[in-house]
């Protein structure tokens, strides 16, 4: 009986624990950066390709607005969010790295 309580804790705390494996991934550039005036620290960026809207927060933004103005290739994992008026598909990114390779 202690096994089969013991199972289902751990089962319910691994259904708890958001799983990064199921996160989305893009490498390439960003087209766009959008900042408003009602969320002045979260960024959008936007690839045009693909229609991706990617949303960053504080020093994940700051990363990839270095990336943006540089022209870097990033890659980005994200997890997909609701759009609230965007078209296309919309992630949180939930890590980035950039590809400094012919940056001056």
């Amino acid at each position: 009986m202690k096994r089969v309580r013991y199972m289902a804790a751990a089962l319910a705390l691994f259904a708890a624990i958001p799983s990064v494996a199921a996160a989305e991934n893009y490498s390439g550039r960003l087209d766009l950066v959008e900042v408003t005036s009602a969320s002045p620290a979260r960024h959008r960026f936007l690839v045009r390709a693909s229609r991706l809207s990617l949303f960053a927060d504080s020093a994940m933004a700051n990363v990839l607005l270095g990336a943006f103005y540089r022209k870097a290739s990033v890659s980005i994992g994200y997890t997909i969010v609701p759009c609230g008026g965007y078209t296309g598909t919309c992630g949180q990114v939930i890590f980035a790295s950039i590809d400094a390779t012919g940056i001056p």
